[in-house]
């Protein structure tokens, strides 16, 4: 079975795995939406929750989040617990394009 047809039933994504997602990638808003094609407006209102996004809007911001290397998990066996809905990364894969912006006020040296 190719990749879309097993995107295509695969359960839907939630709020809290595309904000996820997108942290994991160390993408804002702004850069998700550039990648993806839809609109920031559209990106912000998938994560608040306050939004039941059509099916083609959240397959094109699903294959955006895997082709960077994201991995939806759903009901996933980890030992003795169940992980119902979760995100991860592959190996290799993940920000590389900036490194962690740095928390707080810089010192001033005298």
């Amino acid at each position: 079975m190719d990749d879309d047809a097993n995107r295509d039933k695969a359960p839907p994504l939630d709020a809290f795995q595309v904000r996820a997602a997108r942290a994991l990638l160390d993408l804002s808003q702004d850069e998700l939406a550039a990648m993806s094609g839809l609109g920031r407006s559209t990106i912000k209102r998938l994560e608040s929750e306050a939004s039941d996004a059509r099916g083609s809007v959240m397959m094109v911001l699903r294959r955006c989040l895997e082709d960077a290397g994201i991995v939806f998990l759903f009901d996933e066996r980890l030992g003795d617990a169940i992980l119902e809905r979760g995100v991860a990364i592959r190996r290799g894969m993940g920000p590389t394009k900036r490194q962690t912006k740095p928390r707080g006020r810089p010192s001033i040296k005298e």
